[in-house]
């Protein structure tokens, strides 16, 4: 399936010069701003990582009507607490914008949407001891790690701890309910919860609630 792809920059002239390479690629299908919802692939160009720039991730994640969504970021450099941070909300990839030209977007995108993982060593290392610092805490504590659910999965949990129905948490998060059950059902299946409270009451207990 070829993978569709929506593009984030604060910098109009990367973002449109971007955006024009990959519309010329039969391998990707750009969408237009109205349609980024649907994109499988998120594209972030940044030069510096800046909360501005895990900010739009993070709502790409929140927003996104994919059951999957990958971001790919290309960037300068990324800080270890952001790399968590941004792999939270589904950064998957990550190319260093100085060693990164067009057909290495391109391929990284198309890996990517394969279910693949673009990743330098030293982010590699970076992540993995990440991961493992949270996860001894989370099994310290008896829940799950903060990789275990994606912001967008917590804003749902935190909505039903509210006492809200699946309809109502579509209308404040702009989902259709559709897409509010099939997250919660994927979520459930993965970290092998038996329904709606007991995904609740581990979050709570991991302390992401």
């Amino acid at each position: 399936m070829t993978p569709t792809v929506t593009i984030l920059s604060d910098d109009q002239l990367t973002r449109e010069g971007a955006e024009a390479y990959l519309r010329s690629c039969a391998q990707v299908e750009v969408l237009e701003p109205q349609n980024a919802a649907r994109a499988s692939v998120a594209v972030v160009l940044s030069g510096r990582v800046t909360e501005t720039t895990l900010a739009s991730m993070e709502a790409a994640a929140r927003n996104s009507t994919h059951p999957d969504l990958r971001i790919v970021l290309v960037a300068e450099a990324v800080s270890d607490l952001q790399l968590v941070r941004a792999v939270n909300c589904g950064l998957t990839s990550v190319l260093l914008r100085p060693h990164t030209g067009y057909k290495q977007l391109l391929r990284a995108i198309e890996d990517t949407a394969a279910g693949g993982a673009v990743l330098p060593k030293d982010l590699t290392s970076t992540l993995i001891r990440q991961i493992r610092v949270a996860q001894r805490a989370a099994s310290g504590r008896g829940g799950a790690s903060a990789f275990s659910m994606s912001p967008r999965e917590l804003d749902i949990l935190r909505m039903l701890s509210y006492g809200l129905e699946t309809s109502e948490i579509a209308r404040e998060l702009n989902y259709s309910e559709r897409t509010i059950k099939n997250v919660l059902h994927a979520m459930l299946s993965r970290l092998g919860l038996h329904n709606r409270a007991h995904a609740v009451a581990h979050a709570i207990r991991a302390g992401l609630l």
